[in-house]
C-alpha cells in the first residue's frame, strides 16, 4: 500500500520528536504538511545521485521533435526534476539501430562541436526546449534532423497525486520519512498557524 501525506507527515514527525512532546520537542504537524515538497524533491536530488537508486525513480515523458527541437512544457512533464535532467536518457523510438540513448551536453554550442557520430547528443537551449543532434548525422543537417516522437526517460519528484508516486517496496518510504524529520529537526520552528 502506498505511503500516504498523512503516513509520512505521522512517521516523520514521531521520528523527528524522539519521544518529546510536539510542544517540547518545537516539531510541529503543520510544519510537517509544508516541508513534504521539499522533502520529496531532496530524495529525488539523492536518488539521482545514486547510480543504484536512480533508475528506480525515472519515469518516461513524451517529447515530440519538429527539426530536431521539443518542448518540455505543460501538464504532461509534472513532476519533471528539471534541475536534474542531467541524468536523464533520451531515445528515438524511430531509431531501430539505437544502441545507446542520447547523451546529454550541458551548453548548447557543445552540440556544434566534432562529437562521435555513433552517439546522438541533446541539450537544453532554454529551460524548456529541447534540442538535438542526431546520430550518424554531420554538418548542418546534424541539429535539425530529428523529427518525430522521441521518449525521455527522466527523474520525477515524487508526490501524493498519483501521477508521480514513490516506487514501491518501502525503501523510498522510509527514505522519506528520514529526509522530512531531518528537515523538521534543522528547523525547529513554530508551528505555521502561528507566523505572521
Amino acid at each position: 500500500m502506498p505511503l500516504t501525506a498523512a503516513e509520512l507527515v505521522l512517521r516523520a514527525t514521531h521520528k523527528a520528536r524522539a519521544g518529546l512532546a510536539p510542544s517540547e520537542a518545537r516539531i510541529y504537524d503543520d510544519n510537517a504538511y509544508l516541508l513534504i515538497k521539499d522533502a520529496l524533491s531532496e530524495l529525488a536530488m539523492r536518488a539521482a545521485r545514486n547510480s543504484e537508486r536512480r533508475p528506480l525513480l525515472m519515469r518516461s515523458f513524451a517529447l515530440t521533435f519538429v527539426d530536431g527541437a521539443a518542448l518540455i512544457t505543460g501538464g504532461s512533464f509534472d513532476g519533471l526534476a528539471r534541475d536534474l535532467i542531467r541524468w536523464s536518457l533520451l531515445y528515438d523510438p524511430d531509431d531501430t539501430n539505437q544502441r545507446f540513448p542520447y547523451q546529454f551536453r550541458h551548453h548548447l554550442a557543445d552540440l556544434r562541436r566534432n562529437l562521435n557520430s555513433a552517439f546522438g547528443y541533446w541539450a537544453l537551449s532554454d529551460s524548456v526546449t529541447a534540442v538535438t543532434r542526431a546520430r550518424d548525422v554531420s554538418g548542418d543537417n546534424a541539429l535539425t534532423s530529428l523529427n518525430g516522437t522521441g521518449a525521455l526517460r527522466a527523474v520525477y519528484i515524487p508526490d501524493f497525486s498519483g501521477n508521480n508516486p514513490l516506487p514501491a517496496g518501502g525503501e523510498f518510504d522510509d527514505w522519506a520519512v528520514q529526509i522530512l524529520a531531518e528537515m523538521l529537526v534543522a528547523g525547529r520552528a513554530a508551528p505555521a498557524t502561528a507566523k505572521k
